[in-house]
């Protein structure tokens, strides 16, 4: 009886191991099929460049830039549930995060819109599965910055307004 118990756990172990990493390559294929989508929607917004100069006005490198940035996104535009899902792509735009809020894919395009407008073109969109206590909990976006020096920032203007560096 105790073997059969042992063989029925690691059963149930084989199986739930297998659940988990198929739903992490669907995820993984979502997510880049996202990633691609929202690198290619993202644009500079000309008129918000008075804006971005003065929230990096004393900043003298690019990295200095994307932290500013991505800390004024953090602490000035709203968290919205209410703005959409991670693959309304057509009907809210990095502007509209900017009137109305949103959620972390729109704060992202934002700041990414943001550092297009003054020339920092070398950061893309990333999406992912927030795993908490071994659960796939929900879907997050953030962007990625591979400086000019091979430095890798990963930026967060959702969760935190700050960057850290990746690799």
């Amino acid at each position: 009886m105790r073997k059969r118990r042992r063989d029925i756990i690691s059963k149930n172990t084989v199986i739930n191991t297998l659940v988990l990493i198929s739903m992490s390559l669907i995820f993984m294929h979502i997510d880049s099929v996202l990633e691609f989508l929202w690198n290619m929607h993202v644009k500079p917004i000309p008129e918000m460049y008075q804006l971005i100069y003065n929230i990096t006005e004393g900043c003298h490198t690019n990295t200095c830039i994307i932290y500013r940035v991505t800390n004024w996104v953090y602490e000035n535009v709203e968290l919205n549930p209410e703005a959409g899902s991670m693959l309304d792509l057509v009907h809210y735009s990095p502007e509209d995060a900017l009137k109305k809020g949103g959620i972390c894919r729109h704060k992202t395009a934002l700041a990414l819109s943001m550092l297009k407008t003054v020339g920092i073109d070398y950061c893309k969109f990333r999406a992912g599965i927030v795993i908490d206590n071994g659960i796939s909990d929900k879907s997050h976006a953030w962007f990625e910055c591979k400086t000019p020096n091979g430095t890798v920032l990963e930026c967060d203007p959702t969760v935190g307004g700050y960057c850290w560096h990746g690799g």
